[in-house]
């Protein structure tokens, strides 16, 4: 499995969450063009990670509170990040 591409996936289910604080299975794997075998493993990890609550069909984002909310934004726009951080290493 590409991390990368892992990372980006749980970001934009995060980011689905963060929208209406649920959203459908069934909407995510349409959206990420993924298997529904691959949106349940990265919703079991976010779960366990407190993320989210999966329910039949569903996931529920669970409130967060300011360190969470910290970790959370830590895994919006890893790409970026990471080319950012290559560009200032070259100073």
């Amino acid at each position: 499995m590409n991390n990368r591409s892992m990372l980006k996936r749980r970001s934009t289910i995060l980011k689905m969450l963060s929208e209406d604080g649920r959203v459908r299975t069934k909407d995510l794997i349409s959206k990420l063009e993924v298997s529904d075998e691959t949106i349940r493993k990265d919703l079991i990890v976010m779960e366990r990670q407190g993320i989210l609550k999966r329910e039949y069909g569903i996931a529920i984002l669970i409130s967060q509170n300011d360190e969470e909310a910290i970790e959370l934004r830590n895994m919006e726009h890893v790409e970026a990040k990471n080319r950012i951080a290559r560009e200032a290493l070259k100073y």
